[in-house]
């Protein structure tokens, strides 16, 4: 992947215009510009599925025992996967 970082007071005129007519709004002088060229990724072939989604079976399958041999109930793991899911989406940490 190919990346530019690009503060908006150092554009020149023209390249200015050209990127505001792209965002359909005018740019700030307080800005940057972050401009990302990537590839799109082949879709993974039905075989790659399938074992991707036996890896998952596997570690669930090794959280489940880990968490019975812990005697953690269903309904507390539940709770301690979305406190930390929270954790995660707003940077708490408790």
């Amino acid at each position: 992947m190919e990346s530019i970082y690009r503060n908006v007071t150092a554009l020149d005129e023209s390249h200015r215009r050209s990127l505001e007519a792209l965002l359909g709004h005018p740019l700030q002088g307080n800005e940057r510009l972050y401009i990302a060229v990537h590839s799109d990724s082949p879709a993974p072939t039905p075989q790659q599925r399938q074992q991707a989604w036996e890896q998952i079976r596997q570690v669930t399958a090794e959280i489940e025992k880990a968490a019975q041999r812990l005697g953690i109930t269903p309904d507390r793991w539940a709770k301690i996967a979305d406190e930390e899911c929270e954790a995660a989406r707003y940077g708490n940490k408790s």
